[in-house]
């Protein structure tokens, strides 16, 4: 699914690292299949089409460390030919997968602090609107009217500011943080 070259070799090289590991546990289960489990392999592309393979692959590794130390209180009781199979997949999971995802480079999160500013905002303002309306009307429609008005006001000027801001970063487009930080609000 991956169309940029460098995300795509870092998930190549990511999911290579995974399949040794897989052989890995293969091999000390001979004549017992391996399967990923089927749930979990038809959402993740879902996930990774609604969240961004950043996200994605970072859900997919939470259970990383923990992992590791599994594996590290299993190295006692691992015949001595496996030892070192495991002692390189626990230096893959404490450091080499971790290189991988921060190559990953995705606009989603590039935006992120502004989506962030945009809602932190919002609550604020129209919070406030909506209370001292209500303080001084006691009508939810006036309330509610208002609030919509401050808060489409409020859009286009928090969407001009963050195109301002963008404008000072050659990395991020002015266009998508203004409509990432007005969609938002």
């Amino acid at each position: 699914m991956e169309k940029k070259t460098e995300n795509r070799a870092a998930l190549e090289r990511l999911s290579a690292q995974e399949k040794e590991h897989a052989e890995f546990w293969q091999s000390l289960l001979p004549g017992v299949e391996v399967k990923p489990y089927g749930f979990t392999v038809r959402w993740i592309p879902f996930v990774r089409s609604l969240f961004g393979v950043t996200f994605t692959t970072k859900l997919l590794e939470t259970h990383e460390q923990d992992a590791a130390a599994t594996y590290r209180a299993m190295l006692p009781d691992l015949p001595a030919s496996h030892r070192a199979g495991l002692e390189k997949i626990i230096k893959d999971e404490e450091s080499h997968e971790k290189t991988l995802i921060g190559q990953l480079k995705e606009k989603r999160i590039a935006y992120i602090g502004f989506i962030a500013l945009g809602l932190a905002d919002a609550i604020v303002e129209i919070t406030g609107v909506h209370a001292g309306f209500l303080g001084v009307t006691g009508s939810t429609l006036i309330a509610g009217i208002s609030g919509v008005i401050v808060g489409f006001a409020a859009a286009i000027s928090m969407g001009s500011a963050s195109y301002l801001q963008a404008k000072q970063d050659p990395e991020k487009s002015p266009i998508t943080s203004a409509i990432a930080t007005g969609i938002s609000y």
